[in-house]
């Protein structure tokens, strides 16, 4: 999922695969955002994650981060076949 957000990179992946770090840098200005998401493994067929997005600059960002996870969240729904209706 992160790999086709436009100007979304991955900065770091764990040697396990299960956490990743991610900048993402808004259209307008460049203003970065950091997101990090750590997988959770549940048993051998089911696992969940916890996701983090914060902006880099300022104390407020419109509800921009938290705008960003639920459109990843609702990528991965649409992407991984099983996984819970979206919410």
């Amino acid at each position: 999922v992160i790999e086709f957000q436009p100007r979304a990179a991955i900065l770091a992946t764990s040697k396990d695969g299960l956490r990743v770090e991610a900048e993402q840098k808004s259209a307008v200005f460049g203003f970065t955002d950091r997101i990090s998401v750590q997988v959770i493994p549940l048993d051998a067929e089911r696992s969940t994650f916890a996701a983090y997005s914060t902006s880099l600059v300022g104390y407020w960002d419109m509800g921009a981060n938290r705008g960003r996870l639920r459109e990843w969240i609702e990528a991965v729904r649409k992407a991984v076949p099983g996984t819970p209706e979206s919410r």
